[in-house]
């Protein structure tokens, strides 16, 4: 009986702490494509409004978009959260299904060695 009330228990706080996928992978996509949304939390905890913020997104399918800002405003926190009666902004990753289990190997790594100092200048991102 106390191992089935501490299971119940473990669900019910890992569910409390659950976090907001940000991370898609999408095969229409190039390499990296970003979605920036503007989401409300009123007084209460709900998240009151979610807009798209045009010029920090430049991923296009339009049907995933709506049904990301659906996710979204279905979100609530609790009532003595700090998101409280303010707006913020979110930014959701749509990644090429080819870079999903990429991985560098040992030697590609240690080559990059070179590259960690000095000024860049990055192609393909929403600033």
């Amino acid at each position: 009986m106390y191992i089935n009330i501490l299971l119940l228990f473990s669900f019910y706080a890992a569910s409390l702490t659950a976090q907001v996928k940000t991370i898609y992978f999408d095969k229409d996509v190039a390499t990296i494509e970003y979605l920036t949304l503007s989401f409300c939390v009123d007084s209460i905890g709900k998240t009151s409004r979610v807009s798209m913020i045009e010029d920090k997104t430049n991923y296009k399918n339009k049907e995933t978009i709506a049904r990301i800002i659906d996710y979204r405003k279905g979100i609530h926190y609790y009532p003595e959260t700090s998101l409280k009666n303010d707006c913020h902004k979110q930014v959701f990753q749509f990644v090429n299904t080819k870079y999903e289990n990429k991985i560098l190997s040992k030697e590609a790594c240690n080559s990059s060695e070179k590259f960690r100092k000095g000024k860049f200048r990055y192609k393909n991102t929403v600033v």
